[in-house]
């Protein structure tokens, strides 16, 4: 058989050079580029699960990545999330100390590494980092689970809760005025020469709800936003005491008692912050607001808490200032008439002077109309911005009306409500403000 030969033309050197800067090199070193132009190639999967017959009660897990809080796991529930980054997941779990919950100590730690797959069970207070096969084969038992596998990736714009500490704020000499022109704006309001500020403990009552049922859809965000605000507060504010109640806990019943306990406890210097995150009625043949707790399946008044009641408990409550942050539909009804408060004025002595004066002021997400559950980050519009504006601040004090001004055109622009911030008519306010105040 005649065997076929191939002849190459010669290469010189040089021409092989050639080749390879125009054709090989060029090939090799975009691809490099392209590699390292997406590192989101690079990803870990956490498979988180707590299976019904797990057990652990009504306890709570937080899982934060990063010190971010990514979800909050109750009894059979599991979800898998995709990270980009490496860093450390914490597990923990709800502390409650002397009637207040507290966020617990971590219990759990992870390293977490890209390229990796983790599985990780929750159980009756245990947190195990089972292999990929006992893993996938307890994720994929559907019996085991009351609610849908959640899907998520990684999302850094979710707040980070560890905080700088705060600088000194540089007082001015107290025989310069502080204005340009002749006028002082806190004349004539009786108010222009403040007494020392005296600041009492700090109080708040966190209700937060997802799992309606009966004639009320469940939501999906009261929860995360209710828990959010404890932990912010927990870690950026001076608070002493904080009473949240979520979802199965925020009964009539339940929410009315620490209503009550509040009445009891707060002293004459004391503050007080009330946070609600659910569903609201409005009914136009009584011309009245109400809340909706988690044990009310019908739309009748009788499951409800009117905002009158509310209104009433605000009177009672005997603290210098009392601040409701209401987030849910309807809650503007809790407005009647118009009020009056001290203008405001970026100075210690403008603090000083609304600090001394009490306040009755309620922050809502919107009027007397419907507002979103849905919005950005796991969280409703309102309370994404309200834990942006609280989580970014900087200065020692923020009073409530700067809270509102700093939220109020986001929140506009960003969905069909409008946020409303007023005293409230008949409780005892004086032109006050509630003041956050930094650790």
């Amino acid at each position: 058989m005649k065997k076929s030969i191939i002849f190459l033309p010669a290469i010189s050197f040089w021409q092989l050079a050639l080749f390879l800067n125009l054709f090989l090199f060029p090939v090799i070193f975009f691809n490099l580029i392209a590699q390292q132009a997406n590192p989101e190639d690079e990803f870990s999967i956490i498979n988180i699960y707590r299976q019904k017959s797990g057990g652990g009660g009504s306890t709570q897990y937080r899982i934060h990545f990063n010190d971010r809080l990514i979800h909050i796991f109750q009894t059979g529930s599991r979800i898998s999330y995709k990270m980009f980054s490496a860093g450390t997941l914490k597990i923990k779990t709800d502390a409650v100390i002397l009637g207040n919950t507290m966020p617990g100590e971590n219990v759990f730690d992870l390293p977490v590494e890209p390229g990796k797959t983790y599985y990780l069970q929750l159980s009756n207070k245990n947190i195990n980092y089972v292999s990929e096969t006992e893993g996938k084969a307890d994720f994929n038992e559907l019996s085991q689970y009351k609610n849908e596998l959640i899907y998520k990736e990684e999302d850094k714009l979710i707040p980070i809760l560890s905080m700088p500490e705060p600088k000194e704020r540089k007082k001015e000499p107290a025989e310069l005025s502080g204005y340009r022109g002749g006028g002082d704006p806190l004349k004539g309001l009786n108010v222009s020469k403040p007494k020392e500020m005296k600041i009492g403990n700090y109080f708040a009552l966190i209700i937060g709800i997802d799992k309606y049922s009966g004639y009320w859809p469940p939501l999906k965000n009261a929860v995360n936003d209710a828990v959010a605000i404890e932990d912010l507060l927990l870690a950026k504010y001076k608070f002493q005491g904080i009473k949240t109640l979520v979802n199965e806990q925020a009964t009539r019943k339940a929410i009315l008692q620490e209503l009550e306990s509040l009445v009891a406890k707060a002293k004459e210097e004391d503050n007080v912050l009330i946070y609600y995150s659910g569903h609201g009625q409005y009914k136009q043949e009584l011309n009245k607001g109400f809340w909706v707790p988690v044990d009310a399946n019908t739309n009748s008044t009788s499951d409800f808490i009117s905002n009158s009641d509310i209104q009433t408990f605000l009177g009672g409550i005997k603290s210098k200032h009392t601040l409701l942050i209401s987030d849910a539909c309807f809650s503007g009804d809790i407005f009647r008439g118009s009020t009056v408060s001290v203008p405001f004025e970026e100075s210690e002595r403008y603090y000083t002077t609304v600090h001394n004066l009490v306040s009755r002021q309620a922050l809502t997400s919107g009027s007397i109309e419907p507002v979103m559950d849905g919005g950005r980050d796991g969280h409703s519009v309102f309370a994404y911005y309200v834990l942006k504006i609280l989580n970014g601040n900087n200065s020692k004090f923020l009073d409530a009306s700067q809270l509102y001004e700093n939220i109020k055109i986001p929140v506009m622009n960003n969905s069909e409500q409008t946020p409303n911030f007023n005293a409230i008519k008949n409780s005892g306010d004086e032109g006050g403000q509630f003041i956050f105040i930094k650790k």
